[in-house]
């Protein structure tokens, strides 16, 4: 198996994206609309939970759900991100460890009762959201 950091410029490569790595074990995606800069700050992919992070946050920019969009929660951006990451990692032929799907589940149902408390009233449908 390539080392995660392959896997990962392979990635940066195949979807033209600008990385930025940081420390810090969270990550963010941004996408500048004017002149289709796709942006993402995330962990060096060292490890599998780091990789998974990095193709988290790939998923929210190859999947179109950036968090400006309207007619979806956040919840579902991050659903999305994650179900793609997912699905990247299987294809790639990295096994997805239960640790890390079940931190993002976590995630995903804390920011769908941050949407309850907001007044958000549509049922999220997800396979992660349990």
């Amino acid at each position: 198996m390539k080392p995660f950091v392959e896997l990962a410029d392979n990635i940066i490569k195949e979807y033209n994206l600008n990385i930025c790595y940081r420390e810090n074990v969270r990550g963010t995606a941004w996408r500048k609309l004017g002149d289709k800069a796709n942006v993402i700050i995330c962990p060096k992919p060292k490890g599998r939970a780091s990789f998974f992070t990095f193709l988290h946050e790939v998923g929210h920019l190859v999947e179109q759900n950036c968090y400006g969009e309207k007619g979806k929660t956040r919840a579902e951006h991050e659903t999305n991100a994650t179900l793609w990451a997912i699905s990247k990692s299987r294809e790639l032929g990295i096994p997805v460890r239960q640790k890390d799907t079940h931190n993002y589940k976590k995630y995903i149902r804390l920011k769908y009762k941050r949407a309850i408390k907001r007044g958000l009233t549509k049922r999220i449908k997800s396979k992660l959201y349990i």
